[in-house]
């Protein structure tokens, strides 16, 4: 891996289907990389949903694409970036991908992120249909 500060890095996202989008990276060692501003995050956007953000520190691994190049994967958070979207997009992803635990302890955890989505629904703001099934089950908790 250089050290260069225009480094490439796939980042999962979410837009009606699952897909990989290339970012810039900043390398900071090994295979730690800080996300750079880029043009697929959109703060007011929550049908484009970025497993992370720029500002976020991730950990990558090599991949094989179904093209036969290789590219490096953003896989493990590292460091939270301090974007205040930053939970409400956590949340968002990993609710779409059903990844949270369904449990008290998750949903005290994300409690401000839900109510959010619960006004912005009211308002017919749309959310992927794995997002309000999520929200229901934490409701019947």
């Amino acid at each position: 891996m250089t050290n260069s500060d225009d480094n490439i890095i796939y980042i999962e996202m979410i837009d009606g289907t699952t897909c990989w989008v290339p970012t810039k990276a900043q390398l900071i060692d090994g295979n730690k990389f800080l996300i750079l501003d880029n043009d697929y995050f959109d703060e007011d956007d929550t049908l484009i949903l970025p497993e992370f953000i720029p500002g976020d520190t991730v950990g990558v691994v090599e991949h094989l694409f179904s093209d036969k190049t290789n590219g490096l994967l953003a896989k493990t958070l590292l460091k939270s970036s301090d974007n205040p979207s930053k939970k409400l997009f956590e949340f968002l992803f990993k609710a779409t991908k059903q990844t949270l635990p369904i449990d008290t302890e998750t949903k005290s955890v994300y409690l401000q992120q839900i109510q959010y989505i619960k006004e912005r629904q009211l308002a017919n703001e749309f959310f992927y249909p794995a997002i309000l099934d999520t929200i229901k089950k934490f409701d019947n908790l």
